[in-house]
């Protein structure tokens, strides 16, 4: 995936926000992050979506600074990403055979 604008990243969280509801804003950003991990999108790109357009990124940039705004994202991210690949991958396992004994 190409170097994206500003642009393309709020375009790219409209996109995966739509029909989203969460009952805060971190699990906002994590529902809207795993969307667009599930379909395909890199971490880096979801990184720079949650750093352009969360709510949450903004709140926690104006009160505590760049530096926790950014680690905010960096845990955010490592998150979707981890718990994303379970779910794929439990999803993925072939179904257990019971194996009869008798």
């Amino acid at each position: 995936q190409a170097a994206l604008s500003r642009e393309n990243y709020k375009v790219l969280w409209q996109y995966y926000r739509r029909g989203v509801e969460a009952h805060s804003k971190g699990e906002l950003d994590y529902r809207v992050g795993c969307r667009a991990f599930d379909d395909g999108m890199e971490r880096k790109v979801i990184a720079r979506m949650l750093a352009s357009e969360s709510a949450a990124v903004r709140q926690i940039h104006n009160s505590s600074g760049k530096a926790r705004a950014m680690k905010y994202v960096n845990q955010m991210t490592r998150r979707i990403c981890e718990q994303s690949r379970s779910r794929v991958s439990r999803r993925r396992s072939p179904p257990r055979q019971q194996i009869n004994l008798e």
